[in-house]
């Protein structure tokens, strides 16, 4: 893979993942709210104790917990699909991102408790898209991904 490769993929993640979270903040009830709000403390938590492992785990259950919101089976398939291509056990090691993580988490948070789809979908698309500049940085300097290909992520609809 490319970094061109890897910043395709990071873009049309950041689109569907941001149009899941738009769904997701239609329709999420409480409880969903109340269950993402604890993944997201028990995350919170891993990163303080530099538990990457758990934080991998959680990190996947908050965003799998915003795509089973989103009652959209097709798309959450195909998000699934995606994000094979993200090697998601590098985020912890990633210099400043569990910082960054969090605050865009919380931005999520919020847009899905207010019930607002176009926060929800901006802030979503903005943290999928914020993660691929530093994973293929990360990924190039341990020699897994080639330098080929120009890299241009921004956030859909964006230059």
């Amino acid at each position: 893979m490319t970094k061109r490769d890897l910043a395709d993929v990071a873009n049309v993640q950041a689109h569907v993942g941001g149009e899941l979270a738009a769904r997701a903040a239609i329709s999420i009830s409480d409880q969903q709210l109340r269950g993402l709000r604890q993944i997201q403390a028990q995350l919170e938590e891993a990163y303080a104790a530099d538990d990457d492992e758990r934080t991998v785990q959680l990190n996947h259950e908050f965003h799998r917990a915003i795509n089973i919101a989103a009652d959209s089976p097709k798309l959450a398939q195909l998000m699934s699909q995606i994000t094979r291509y993200a090697p998601e056990s590098v985020f912890p090691s990633i210099e400043h991102w569990p910082a960054r993580a969090i605050k865009h988490h919380r931005r999520i948070l919020s847009a899905l408790a207010k019930h607002d789809d176009k926060l929800a979908r901006a802030a979503m698309a903005d943290h999928l898209a914020a993660s691929a500049i530093p994973l293929i940085d990360h990924l190039i300097a341990r020699g897994v991904v080639a330098e080929g290909g120009a890299l241009g992520t921004s956030r859909p609809g964006r230059s």
